[in-house]
């Protein structure tokens, strides 16, 4: 795995303020190629997302494997039945038309929670930054968090750069 670029907290919304009371992580490894990571007990499940869709295939993830939803479940073993693997590739498990499906509904299933809270954390240059739009198709709880400030060294220019600010 390399570098972790974004991330999807998944947990239950606290009921007086914002916030959220995490119960499982998803993480974006981005460097070869990129890799979902969700670690459960002692261990790992990845899943080699599609570069069109990412964010959707980690959305799949928290239907199988956090929430377990029945219908998204059903509607995967429709298909096929991964939640046993702990490493898939989604290009190579499912055709465009069953991704496409599946998402579809993995939307409908996500909706029904209203115990369930998202928060997408996505770094500077993350595969996710893009796909942020399609989250707008998702009746979940959810907060976004996109980089506003960043300090870093840069061993190239041998230079710290900053970008943004913290002046809000």
């Amino acid at each position: 795995m390399g570098t972790y670029s974004a991330q999807i907290i998944v947990g239950t919304p606290h009921p007086n303020h914002g916030g959220i009371i995490p119960d499982k992580v998803i993480n974006l490894s981005e460097n070869s190629r990129p890799a979902l990571v969700l670690k459960e007990d002692d261990k790992e499940r990845v899943w080699i997302p599609t570069l069109e869709n990412t964010i959707e295939d980690a959305l799949l993830m928290v239907a199988y494997f956090v929430v377990k939803d029945e219908e998204a479940l059903d509607a995967l073993k429709g298909i096929k039945d991964v939640t046993g693997e702990e490493h898939l590739e989604m290009y190579e498990a499912f055709t465009d038309e069953q991704r496409e499906k599946l998402y579809m509904a993995n939307r409908k299933a996500l909706g029904k929670y209203e115990d369930l809270k998202v928060v997408v954390t996505v770094l500077e240059g993350s595969l996710f930054r893009q796909q942020l739009p399609v989250l707008k198709q998702y009746d979940v709880d959810m907060e976004v968090c996109l980089s506003v400030y960043s300090r870093t060294y840069s061993r190239w220019r041998d230079e710290v750069i900053l970008t943004g600010s913290l002046d809000y």
